[in-house]
């Protein structure tokens, strides 16, 4: 087979690829499957989960009793009667809670999805920058390198979100655990942490569907790089993948100040505090 049919062939598998992760693949990063948090088989281990808890909540209390009686630092009774049932009705709720929240999220997705979706019918003009590439094995060479880095980062956002799933659904099954760490004063601050990992997990979807919205703008708008295929000597459709390859590394090493929000640290709930101060103050003005 000839030089130049080699690259045809090469710049036809290019387009493939990047279409197929682009209309096949990034649907597992894009969306939560809902379905994971209320079937019959998660929440017959919760309830199972939730039987465990009970029992640790009667030796809990009966330590705290003794703990009073030696004078040491205790959990009011007054507070463990007041907490205890919170505990069994978030506890009872929270399928429900992480179904609605990931149908939401979803549907939040969905919607960021129709307003940068317009640009993926721009096939053709990434195929035509592709297309515009230089007739010379070097440059086919680099694409291909192009290709391989394309493919790393997706199987690491790949694998990011298998770990994202997989914590959410944990997080869902533990809840019975912590409700009871948060009856008892030694242990409440679990449940804020518990809370600002989930809010976390869910954050991560759409800041990463925003980020991949920008990518998809950058491969297929026409407006986006001019129709020529070359300026001051770069090809276009190498620019186009740096871009797309710059847009996924910045999905695992986003900068700092996105990094702050998506973390699970100490001010993870500072802007949703904000918001909310913000709002009742709004209704108290009414």
């Amino acid at each position: 087979m000839s030089a130049p049919d080699l690259i045809v062939r090469e710049r036809g598998f290019v387009v493939e690829f990047v279409n197929w992760i682009f209309t096949d693949m990034l649907k597992y990063v894009l969306f939560t499957p809902f379905e994971l948090f209320k079937n019959p088989a998660m929440i017959g281990i919760l309830l199972k989960m939730s039987g465990v808890s009970m029992a640790v909540v009667t030796v809990l209390t009966m330590i705290e009793g003794l703990k009073r009686t030696l004078s040491l630092s205790y959990t009011p009774m007054s507070q463990i009667a007041v907490r205890f049932p919170i505990a069994i009705v978030v506890s009872a709720i929270v399928p429900f809670i992480f179904y609605y929240t990931a149908i939401g999220v979803n549907e939040l997705v969905s919607y960021m999805g129709l307003i940068t979706g317009g640009a993926m019918e721009g096939n053709d003009v990434f195929v035509n920058h592709l297309t515009g590439l230089s007739n010379s094995i070097f440059m086919s060479v680099l694409t291909f390198f192009f290709l391989i880095a394309l493919g790393f980062y997706l199987f690491k956002i790949l694998l990011y979100h298998a770990y994202r799933w997989f914590g959410l659904m944990f997080n869902m099954l533990v809840t019975p655990f912590v409700m009871v760490s948060y009856i008892f004063k030694p242990f409440e601050s679990i449940l804020s942490m518990w809370t600002k990992d989930n809010i976390q997990k869910f954050f991560v979807q759409v800041a990463h569907s925003f980020m991949l919205g920008l990518i998809a703008i950058i491969l297929y708008s026409p407006n986006m790089l001019p129709t020529h295929s070359a300026w001051q000597g770069m090809e276009y459709g190498i620019v186009k993948i740096m871009l797309a390859i710059g847009g996924l590394h910045m999905m695992l090493n986003p900068p700092g100040w996105v990094r702050g929000m998506m973390d699970s640290g100490a001010n993870s709930l500072a802007p949703l505090k904000t918001i909310g101060r913000l709002a009742r103050f709004a209704i108290l003005k009414r």
